[in-house]
């Protein structure tokens, strides 16, 4: 079983081309103290770009950043609230941007996600989905990825791991698909309309 099998036919041909990672669920919440985000997907289970194509798994990954000097502190604990259902989490710092993170073990698809900071929160602060009202689903806009870097991908088919995720851009959401090939990248990013933004 491969992570992601996406078949497209060009005129007689047809090959497989595969997406190691799917990102189709993306939240945020901001407040006084610290900025959230929440993720979910798919993505195979041994997660690295080396060309080889392994089974693929649903994830969660939550991401806080305190605001002020947190430099001291190794870790925090956090409730994530779905639908009044409530889980302890612990994040670890991540040493390259000070940030806590922690993977999630259930994917949720809800609009009632909250969390809760221990000793910094006093109340329980919703999350936003942000791709809630896209236009364009996630199967789509990896058809739409893949025909815009089309020549890329071909050259590299051996080798390339291809990526779909939800970035900011300006003040708004849109998707990035990305290509990993032999030796560069190339990506292209569009909103949920299949505008292109910008690509290489």
């Amino acid at each position: 079983m491969f992570c992601f099998v996406y078949k497209y036919s060009y005129g007689l041909t047809q090959r497989r081309y595969f997406c190691s990672q799917i990102e189709y669920s993306y939240y945020e919440v901001e407040t006084d103290y610290y900025s959230a985000t929440l993720r979910f997907g798919e993505r195979e289970s041994y997660f690295r770009r080396d060309g080889v194509r392994t089974q693929k798994k649903q994830y969660g990954v939550i991401t806080v950043k305190l605001f002020g000097d947190i430099s001291y502190a190794k870790s925090i604990a956090a409730r994530l609230n779905v639908n009044d259902n409530v889980s302890l989490l612990i994040l670890e710092q991540n040493p390259f941007d000070q940030s806590f993170m922690c993977d999630i073990k259930k994917v949720y698809n809800s609009d009632s996600i909250m969390i809760y900071i221990d000793n910094i929160d006093f109340q329980y602060n919703q999350f936003m989905c942000v791709n809630r009202d896209f236009s364009t689903t996630y199967d789509n806009a990896i058809k739409f990825g893949f025909d815009k870097l089309k020549p890329f991908i071909d050259q590299n088919i051996d080798m390339v791991e291809c990526y779909l995720t939800i970035q900011k851009y300006g003040e708004t959401y849109v998707w990035y698909f990305y290509a990993v090939g032999k030796t560069e990248v190339k990506f292209v990013l569009f909103d949920d309309k299949l505008n292109v933004l910008a690509m290489s």
